[in-house]
């Protein structure tokens, strides 16, 4: 019976502080995705875990400092989840990356007398037929046999 005080008064101190320090009661919706800091969870949770961690350590010996050491693991783990816990476990980046769209209409391309790879009859010197080879290529190659 004298643990369960012990869990009662580190849940209760740490959910009065959290509360205390402006943290809300329940995460955002939909709060199985939601990140957001709460005093229930991880405030209240981490005072049960680091409770339970000292009493398994032996710390806790069934006196009247217990309690104290109960009340003191609330306040430290409800300062620790408002102040400190983003800093050492940020939140993940979640949002979807989407590329960012530009308000200027693409410029198309200009004609061969800036350089663009046609050639005098207009078609595409980069083109490739269906064996792969570069269509300049056959031209340059029948040029230098014949």
């Amino acid at each position: 019976m004298f643990d369960y005080i012990i869990y009662i008064i580190a849940a209760g101190s740490a959910l009065i502080l959290g509360l205390l320090l402006k943290q809300p009661l329940l995460p955002e919706e939909p709060k199985r995705q939601s990140w957001t800091l709460s005093a229930i969870f991880p405030t209240t949770i981490l005072a049960l875990g680091f409770t339970a961690i000292i009493s398994q350590l032996g710390y806790l010996t069934s006196s009247y400092l217990d309690y104290l050491i109960a009340l003191a693991i609330g306040i430290i783990t409800a300062f620790f989840s408002r102040y400190l816990l983003e800093r050492i476990l940020p939140r993940p980046n979640t949002a979807i990356e989407t590329p960012e769209v530009t308000s200027e209409p693409e410029k198309p391309e200009e004609d061969s007398k800036n350089g663009s790879d046609k050639d005098e009859s207009g078609k595409d010197k980069s083109y490739k037929d269906e064996s792969g080879i570069d269509e300049s290529d056959k031209t340059d190659q029948e040029e230098s046999h014949g």
